[in-house]
């Protein structure tokens, strides 16, 4: 008995031989629009202002409980830092799950690209402003700066890092965690991650005091000091 071939399957197959090349983690790195239009049929970033707004304002009402975006591991290592008396800002703080659980800090401050996030965290009594990244064009500087799974959605992430840096008091911190490799692909991330990315972007502009790999997740704390850039610490007593 012959074997019948549908045209469905050899379409299918055909498609396939003609994505595969532009879904590699090399297209994902140097050119991560391509990758997201072969990948999810997304050719532009969908990473807006409207976008965000309505999945924090579902999730408010929803009435579901935001869990952090960071896992039990992180959490765990920011309890090592003591927050006590310090300014604080987030960056991507989205309903404010991470400001909420620092009370002991002098000042907290979040920015997102949300207003319904903003709005959010304003209602909690914390101060919050609706920015788009890069940009933050605030008119102060914090102790700790903090910036968790944020990077991976801003096609321009090292302009970033430079702002957080900028909005950091010397021998202040900046604390960023980003999704690990290809451990998350979807069409909300449009930059590609590993350990010598981040921290060869880090290092240009911190001294680099820590980098975990947790779960998924890269974990990276530096410090803005004004000596020699790049050194790797094993602790950074200052906050312990």
């Amino acid at each position: 008995m012959k074997k019948k071939y549908s045209f469905g399957g050899a379409k299918r197959f055909f498609i396939h031989c003609l994505r595969k090349p532009f879904i590699s983690m090399r297209i994902y790195k140097h050119a991560p629009r391509i990758f997201l239009l072969f990948k999810f049929g997304v050719g532009k970033n969908k990473n807006t202002q409207s976008y965000w707004s309505g999945v924090h304002a579902s999730e408010g009402h929803l009435g579901e409980t935001q869990h952090s975006r960071f896992g039990n591991s992180v959490s765990s290592l920011l309890d090592r830092i003591d927050f006590t008396d310090r300014d604080v800002l987030d960056v991507g703080c989205a309903r404010g799950t991470f400001l909420e659980s620092i009370p002991e800090a002098k000042s907290r401050t979040g920015v997102d690209i949300s207003h319904a996030a903003v709005a959010e965290v304003q209602k909690k009594g914390m101060m919050a402003w609706q920015v788009t990244l890069p940009y933050l064009y605030l008119k102060k500087q914090f102790d700790i700066v903090t910036c968790f799974e944020t990077l991976e959605h801003v096609l321009k992430w090292q302009e970033t890092i430079i702002q957080l840096v900028r909005h950091t008091r010397d021998n202040g911190y900046v604390i960023i965690s980003v999704p690990f490799e290809d451990s998350i692909v979807i069409d909300e991330h449009v930059v590609y991650f590993d350990v010598s990315r981040i921290y060869k972007e880090m290092r240009k502009h911190l001294t680099v005091v820590e980098m975990r790999i947790l779960g998924p997740w890269i974990l990276v704390v530096g410090q803005k000091k004004k000596y020699v850039r790049g050194q790797v610490y094993d602790a950074y007593p200052e906050l312990l």
